[in-house]
């Protein structure tokens, strides 16, 4: 009687002890398959996706080592009914608790947006877009729509200047909405008090310091001359000059590659064309860097009217306070362009 005991004791304790492991397996044995490239798989769920879908994803994108095993534990845990929408980074060790929970929990991980290298407000909208889960459409009707011009005193041409150029970090299933709320917040950030107040001893808005800034920007790559182009800028804002400045052509034209600008290409009839119209253009054209705004923000004070580009192709410009200084950089500068081929 007592070896029949011990027998049947031991037969349902190695029972037990087998479902423990099993158990203990189904939740934190890993089950990932490991991502040779990437130390995390980058893993979405849809807005309105249901666990079916979820499931179904995991596999196709070669996540799951063992789609049973977390089908069974999902199911304990009730994530079934708790799927939750956004971007999951998921590493090469999580086990099926750890996966499950950060799914359930709605543990997403952000999207870094990075917002620059933009000339067209088009541009911006499908590099957003490309970033988060609603589409370039959805964007563009809700920015360019009167009630959201009227609202933040745009319109279609200046529009661009509403978004700071940056890197943000945004939860990839955010709305049209939150998201330019968050581009709100973010636009009245940096327009605080130092900088209206370095725009209105000026004279400009924060829009027109932003359009100049991008005409600035075109004009060179050289952080260290934007403070004195766009001095130039201003001088000749101040004495009612037309600014003649060369990218607003190339812009107008949307001939961005344009190496030479020829007396036809200024005479395209535009409101972009800065040698047609005195004053600044409508809007931006392009969505100038911080670094770029605030070169105008801080402007060089000189009596500099005109500048050119070295003949040395450095990148860098002379500039000069009358016409004939300007008419002899300027040949120096055609003459090389003459012999390097460049029309």
């Amino acid at each position: 009687m007592g070896y029949k005991f011990l027998k049947v004791f031991f037969a349902l304790l190695c029972l037990i002890l087998l479902g423990f492991f099993a158990f203990y397996g189904l939740l934190f044995k890993d089950n990932i398959i490991d991502n040779e490239i990437n130390k995390n798989h980058e893993f979405f769920i849809s807005t309105g996706a249901n666990y079916q879908d979820v499931l179904k994803s995991l596999q196709e994108n070669q996540i799951l080592l063992n789609k049973k095993s977390f089908d069974i534990l999902s199911k304990r845990l009730k994530y079934d009914q708790l799927i939750k929408p956004g971007r999951f980074l998921i590493p090469n060790n999580m086990n099926n608790w750890d996966l499950i929970h950060k799914l359930r929990s709605g543990d997403q991980d952000a999207v870094r947006v990075t917002i620059n290298n933009i000339t067209y407000i088009d541009d911006l909208i499908g590099k957003v877009a490309k970033k988060l889960e609603f589409d370039s459409i959805e964007l563009a009707n809700t920015i360019y729509s009167d009630s959201f011009l009227n609202t933040h005193n745009l319109n279609k041409d200046n529009l661009i200047s509403y978004f700071i150029s940056n890197t943000y970090e945004i939860w990839w299933n955010t709305s049209v909405t939150s998201f330019l709320s968050k581009m709100d917040k973010e636009h009245k950030k940096f327009w605080n008090i130092v900088r209206l107040e370095q725009a209105r001893k000026l004279n400009l808005s924060p829009e027109q310091v932003t359009t100049l800034a991008s005409i600035v920007q075109k004009e060179s790559n050289k952080k260290d001359e934007h403070k004195r182009i766009a001095g130039v800028y201003i001088n000749r804002l101040n004495d009612n000059w037309p600014l003649q400045a060369d990218p607003t052509v190339k812009f107008a034209l949307r001939q961005l590659d344009l190496k030479r600008i020829l007396t036809v290409h200024t005479q395209f009839d535009s409101p972009f064309n800065t040698y047609r119209n005195i004053g600044l253009p409508p809007g931006p054209i392009c969505l100038p860097e911080i670094f770029a705004i605030d070169g105008v923000l801080n402007t060089e004070k000189h009596s500099y009217f005109f500048f050119c580009a070295k003949e040395d192709f450095s990148g860098y410009h002379n500039f000069a306070t009358t016409l004939a200084e300007h008419n002899s950089n300027a040949t120096k500068y055609q003459q090389a362009l003459n012999q390097r081929g460049i029309k």
